[in-house]
C-alpha cells in the first residue's frame, strides 16, 4: 500500500479553502489553522479584525503537529510553499540587528509582515545603504540596511519612530 504525503495533502486542503480565503482577506486577517497528525491533515481558514498570530507546536509523543499561520493571498499555492517552509522551520526568525534578508528587499519585509512606507538608496563607492521606513503590527520602525552582494542585506540598524 503506498504511503500517503501530509504536503501533498496540505496543499489539497487549502485548494479547498481558496473561495473562503478570499472572502476572510475583505474582512481582516485569514490565518490558516491546522493539525498535521501522522499523514492526515486537518486545516481551516480563520478570520481576525485586526490581530496576526503564528503558533508551531511539535507534540512528539502523539506525533501531532498543530498550527495557526497568516495568509496575505488567496493563492492556494503560494500559501502552501510558505505554510509548508514555516512548518519545517525555515522561515525567517524576528528581524533583529544582524539579520541577513535575501532576495528583493522590498518583498522579502513584506513576506515579515511588514509594510514598506518609504526607501532610500544610498551609494558610497561600492557600498549601497538602503534607509527604508516600514510599519508592522501598528509600529513604525526605521531599517538601515548594508548590500552584502546583489540581493543579500544585512540589516545594520533598526529603531522605532
Amino acid at each position: 500500500m503506498a504511503k500517503s504525503n501530509p504536503g501533498k495533502e496540505l496543499f489539497q486542503r487549502i485548494s479547498n479553502l481558496e473561495d473562503e480565503i478570499k472572502e476572510g482577506l475583505k474582512r481582516g486577517r485569514v490565518h490558516i489553522v491546522g493539525e498535521i497528525r501522522g499523514e492526515s491533515v486537518d486545516v481551516e481558514a480563520v478570520t481576525f479584525e485586526s490581530e496576526e498570530h503564528r503558533l508551531l507546536l511539535k507534540l512528539p509523543d502523539e506525533n501531532r503537529l498543530l498550527f495557526m499561520y497568516p495568509v496575505r493571498t488567496s493563492n492556494p499555492r503560494r500559501i502552501y510553499l510558505e505554510l509548508w517552509a514555516f512548518l519545517r522551520g525555515k522561515t525567517a526568525g524576528p528581524l533583529e540587528v544582524g539579520s541577513t534578508i535575501r532576495g528583493v528587499l522590498r518583498k522579502a519585509l513584506e513576506r515579515r509582515g511588514y509594510g514598506v512606507v518609504w526607501m532610500n538608496v544610498r551609494e558610497s563607492g561600492t557600498s549601497k545603504t538602503i534607509e527604508v521606513l516600514a510599519s508592522k503590527g501598528g509600529g513604525r520602525y526605521r531599517l538601515v540596511f548594508e548590500e552584502r552582494k546583489p540581493n543579500e542585506f544585512l540589516l545594520v540598524e533598526k529603531e522605532s519612530v
